[in-house]
């Protein structure tokens, strides 16, 4: 098994292992939220409902054997998981412990810095592997300029975003 297997095996124990903290986390919320008897709120027991039918609409996704994350009806699932976590995000901020803005400026620079940064080593890790693996390495023109509009017709280039298949 070459390393690229095994970060892909790894990576996949991490993903599944954070997937079940995070349902144990629910879990345990929502069995405080019975436990408290603040399931007789109507708003949160529709939330508790929606985020179960969210859920589900996972499962659906999964055994059509479609990505849990990169197909369009999964990311449309994440999204509302995303909005259906705004009502607990604004009832936990009252009028005098909301946060300041400089402080919320500087959570979303961290934030922005680490998806920066997350990338960057993304990048560095495919520029890692075209170098070790020759056969990884192919010309790709990203943007469109005269001279690489020139050599795009050469043999063994291609473009790297093509929104439609060429015509039959």
């Amino acid at each position: 098994m070459d390393r690229l297997a095994r970060l892909a095996n790894v990576l996949k124990k991490v993903a599944l292992a954070a997937a079940v903290l995070l349902g144990a986390f629910h879990v345990k919320l929502l069995a405080a939220h019975a436990l408290s008897g603040q399931l007789s709120d109507s708003g949160l027991l529709l939330r508790w409902l929606l985020a179960a039918a969210l859920v589900m609409g996972l499962v659906v996704v999964q055994r059509q054997g479609k990505s849990m994350v990169h197909s369009r009806e999964a990311v449309a699932i994440w999204l509302l998981a995303a909005l259906l976590h705004g009502p607990s995000l604004i009832s936990r901020f009252d009028a005098v412990g909301a946060p300041a803005l400089p402080e919320a400026a500087s959570t979303l620079a961290q934030a922005a810095a680490a998806s920066v940064a997350a990338l960057g080593l993304g990048l560095l890790l495919v520029l890692f592997m075209a170098r070790r693996r020759p056969e990884l390495r192919r010309r790709v023109y990203a943007a469109p300029s005269p001279f690489a509009l020139s050599r795009a017709l050469d043999a063994g280039a291609y473009f790297l975003f093509a929104p439609r298949p060429p015509p039959a």
